[in-house]
């Protein structure tokens, strides 16, 4: 009955969250939901061609687009793809993100 409950780390006790380190390389799509196109914004810091894929909620490819230059903005039309949530990927050198886009028409 005389102890008393210690929750402080020990000195030696290295923590992982001060190792790790965080990459920002998250797209923005707007305006989402979208109606007739959406954008997306690439990190400032997207290096080299990236290619762009579209995924239905079952994950069935619905679209894609390589080489694509991450300078600017970047439009995608809505025309193939019917009202729905889609799974959004970017990839190339040093980014590999992804994000969701509902199409509402």
């Amino acid at each position: 009955n005389d102890q008393v409950q210690d929750t402080t780390v020990p000195a030696d006790c290295v923590l992982a969250t001060d190792e790790v380190k965080v990459v920002k390389n998250n797209i923005s799509i707007y305006p989402n939901p979208a109606k007739n196109e959406f954008f997306i914004n690439f990190p400032s810091n997207t290096l080299g061609k990236v290619s762009v894929e579209i995924y239905d909620m079952s994950g069935k490819l619905v679209s894609s687009e390589d080489k694509i230059s991450p300078d600017a903005k970047k439009s995608i039309s809505t025309d193939r793809l019917i009202n729905g949530t889609y799974m959004v990927k970017v990839k190339g050198i040093g980014i590999d993100a992804a994000s969701k886009v509902i199409v509402k028409k």
